[in-house]
């Protein structure tokens, strides 16, 4: 029975290494990821990236655990991509593709 198309995908981003990457793609995850944190910023002071920070904080915490962006709370790596995906969608500033989709803080 062959793979499951998410654990292939999976295989082969874990595989992936920096130099094998095409200058375009790099240039557009940095672009990505400085959207990413910038719109984070600007997330933590809205009421839904307040609430995320807050839940994990009170449900999730974990002194040497995973980070969570701008507040720098340390949570499990579950509780930190919650948190830092709420941040990057609180404002609804995502980045765009031309296929009318925002990949960028799902891959992120």
């Amino acid at each position: 029975m062959p793979d499951a198309l998410s654990r292939s995908y999976a295989r082969f981003v874990s595989s992936l290494e920096y130099g094998q990457l095409p200058d375009q793609v790099v240039d557009k995850l940095k672009a990505s990821i400085l959207h990413a944190m910038v719109v984070s910023i600007i997330g933590a002071q809205t009421h839904h990236g307040e609430a995320a920070i807050a839940l994990i904080k009170e449900e999730d915490s974990k002194p040497d655990g995973a980070t969570i962006l701008v507040d720098g709370t340390k949570a499990t790596r579950g509780g930190a991509a919650f948190a830092n995906s709420k941040l990057m969608h609180a404002t609804n500033q995502t980045d765009s593709y031309r296929m009318l989709i925002h990949p960028g803080p799902c891959i992120i």
